[in-house]
Formats: structure tokens, C-alpha cells, sequence
């Protein structure tokens, strides 16, 4: 099964231009076979990947979403959706949770965790979508940069949503 991750700096904020051509990219992948998707957090862009795909299983229901939860994080199961209208019921607001059809536990915590989570989803990939800024205030020991030139060195196929 051909499956497809996204990285991308913790800050993005993408311009009209770049969510057309990140939707774009995802329905092209979904046409050419892709039908798992992997998902970390901790970013904008992971966010907006992540709504973008949820949207998308309405219409392609045989497409997969992975959580790869990262030090403390808690990522909900599907099966747990009653757990959202449970929460917005004793807050008396409504909270939205992520779900995912599964997840991939792993023990990365502290500085560097979300960098060796990143390279799992990585090697467990085939295409890795990214949103990595070369003009990026930080982009020289950027988290992202790391991951983006772990993918080049993998020989993974590569999108970079930045224009």
C-alpha cells in the first residue's frame, strides 16, 4: 500500500496559493494509489494536512489516516469519537479532537523527539509532502531541513508545498 507523510515547519502559514496546490498535490496522490496517510503534530501545516485529509475520507473512504504521537501527546482512535461529545458536554463547549484509524506508539520524548518520530514516518513512507522554507529565519537547524534532507537521502519522492 502506497502511503504518504507530512512535515513541515511548526509556524507555516501558507498563503491561498500554496493550500490549492497542497489540495492538489493530495487528491493526486490519492488518484495514483497513496491510501495511507501519516500525520505527527506540533505544526500548523500538520494541522491543515490533517483537515484537508479527514475531509477528503468523506469522499474516498478507503483511505487511512496514522497518528504517530510524540512524546506525551495522546492521539484518539476513531473508535473514541463519543470521548469528544463527552468532553464538550462537561466543558459546555465544543472540542474537536483528531482521530486516526490507528496509531504508532513509539517512546521518542525530550529535545530531538520530534525529529527521530519524523524520520520513522519517514522511512514508513513513499512520498513525504513537505512545507520547508530554505528562507526560513531558522532554516539552517530547522527540524524540518533535518527531515527534508533525510527524505533526499532516502530516495523518498518529495513535494514541497513552499513557493
Amino acid at each position: 500500500m502506497i502511503s504518504c507523510c507530512f512535515i513541515g515547519h511548526r509556524n507555516a502559514e501558507l498563503v491561498a496559493e500554496e493550500v490549492v496546490k497542497l489540495k492538489s498535490v493530495i487528491i493526486n496522490l490519492i488518484n495514483r494509489g497513496v491510501k495511507t496517510f501519516l500525520f505527527g503534530s506540533k505544526s500548523k501545516f500538520d494541522d491543515l494536512c490533517y483537515e484537508i485529509v479527514f475531509d477528503l475520507q468523506q469522499k474516498f473512504s478507503d483511505i487511512k489516516l496514522i497518528g504517530y504521537p510524540c512524546g506525551s501527546e495522546h492521539f484518539c482512535l476513531k473508535s473514541e469519537k463519543e470521548t469528544e461529545q463527552i468532553v464538550s458536554r462537561l466543558l459546555k463547549r465544543n472540542i474537536k479532537f483528531k482521530f486516526y484509524d490507528a496509531i504508532v506508539e513509539n517512546n521518542y520524548i525530550g529535545k530531538g523527539s520530534y525529529i527521530l518520530r519524523n524520520k520513522k514516518m519517514i522511512d514508513d513512507c513513499d512520498v513525504c509532502i513537505f512545507y520547508y522554507d530554505v528562507d526560513y529565519k531558522f532554516a539552517t537547524r530547522s527540524g524540518t531541513k533535518v527531515c527534508f534532507d533525510y527524505a533526499k537521502h532516502k530516495k523518498k519522492e518529495i513535494f514541497n508545498i513552499k513557493l
